[in-house]
């Protein structure tokens, strides 16, 4: 398993078919946030801090920080 402590992510808030939030980084990879819900952050474009890992249903961050970033 990839555990990767204090790594960030920008990315945007998207939901996908399957109703979890994600963040949708440059490079359009996927990460599920867990931790914190960004159901109201969907659209908008953060920076998360947290801890890499993997999970069933792909990569994930168990995020312990979220900004949002003001375009």
């Amino acid at each position: 398993a990839i555990a990767a402590d204090n790594t960030v992510i920008t990315g945007t808030v998207v939901k996908t078919k399957s109703g979890v939030v994600v963040i949708k980084a440059p490079d359009k990879q996927q990460y599920i946030v867990v931790g914190k819900n960004l159901s109201k952050m969907v659209g908008k474009t953060v920076k998360v801090t947290g801890t890499l890992s993997k999970s069933g249903k792909g990569k994930a961050i168990k995020a312990t920080k979220v900004v949002e970033i003001k375009n």
